[in-house]
């Protein structure tokens, strides 16, 4: 008998995913498998509003915390952890529940995603030099002749520098674009162009625009009451690069650039709201990802939301 399908629960940040993956869990016997890229790291809780216990409650969760912020996961080492932990979840007679923000992951889980061979470090190295000497804008030029597919797909166009030089990346240091690439992981492990790794159940909760923007300063202003701050002065004592892809993220970035600049100051109302707009424009990007994707979308606001998703899986 084959199992049914994988349950996938995506979308904007602070739309509910949390509390609709526990209510999933509860009524169909699931556990909750980590799908968000900074969830994933060991000391970031606050910031990336990782379940706490009380929310968690009894349903077993897998891969939160469980990634050292010095050497944080790609998304090919996420799918495999993923998909180990789906089997073992499936072994028990439970349903694996895998939810997370974190676009490129999910579609990574469901659709394969590209081997590429390392990088020389020479070739990183002469990029991060020419972006740092020239910007991004030559750089994302030159990846439009290249590799116009590549860059027709990355969400904020030149705004996202890292995927931008990521793709140079991969064209300049193995000699193949990364579209290529990506189209040879649609036929791994013997799949048919555009089969799935796995068949699932997308379901992307969301809320109207303004209720959204409303949601996102009042889990900023939350995060910074529940001791955001301290969060990330404590991750920069540890070692945690202030510079790295771990304090790099949304509102850790912001605040390590502050503590680093005016140790033991508390970060003033621009920071909060440098952190807000972060959300805001971060909130849009996930909105286009995911409605790429597919998937069910459900209403957030609703009274009847989490029944409607439950109705969608059972």
């Amino acid at each position: 008998m084959s199992s049914p399908p994988l349950i996938l629960i995506g979308g904007p940040t602070a739309c509910r995913k949390t509390e609709l993956s526990v209510h999933l869990a509860r009524h169909l016997g699931g556990e909750v498998i980590c799908g968000d890229s900074v969830q994933l790291l060991a000391g970031f809780e606050i910031g990336s509003a990782s379940p706490t216990a009380s929310e968690r409650g009894d349903v077993p969760h897998h891969l939160f915390g469980s990634w050292s912020p010095l050497t944080p996961p790609d998304a090919g080492a996420w799918v495999r952890e993923a998909d180990r932990i789906i089997a073992e979840v499936r072994e028990r007679g439970h349903r694996p529940i895998v939810v997370g923000g974190t676009g490129l992951y999910l579609k990574a889980l469901r659709d394969g995603l590209a081997e590429i061979p390392a990088i020389p470090a020479e070739v990183r190295e002469r990029l991060a030099q020419e972006h740092s000497a020239a910007g991004i804008e030559p750089l994302w030029r030159r990846l439009r002749a290249v590799d116009p597919e590549a860059a027709r797909n990355i969400q904020g166009g030149p705004r996202n520098t890292q995927r931008v030089l990521r793709a140079l990346e991969v064209f300049e240091g193995t000699g193949k674009r990364l579209s290529v690439y990506h189209a040879e992981a649609m036929t791994e492990g013997g799949r048919e162009a555009g089969a799935p790794r796995h068949e699932t159940t997308l379901l992307v909760p969301d809320f109207a625009q303004p209720i959204l923007v409303q949601r996102l300063w009042r889990r900023v202003a939350a995060m910074l009451d529940a001791g955001f701050e301290a969060e990330v002065a404590g991750l920069l004592a540890q070692g945690v690069p202030p510079k790295g892809r771990a304090l790099g993220t949304l509102g850790y970035r912001e605040l390590s650039d502050w503590l680093m600049a005016h140790p033991g100051q508390p970060a003033p109302l621009g920071v909060r709201e440098a952190i807000a707009a972060g959300h805001r424009a971060y909130a849009k990007r996930q909105r286009t990802w995911f409605r790429a994707m597919g998937g069910h979308s459900l209403d957030a606001s609703s009274s009847s939301f989490l029944d409607d998703a439950l109705s969608r899986v059972s």
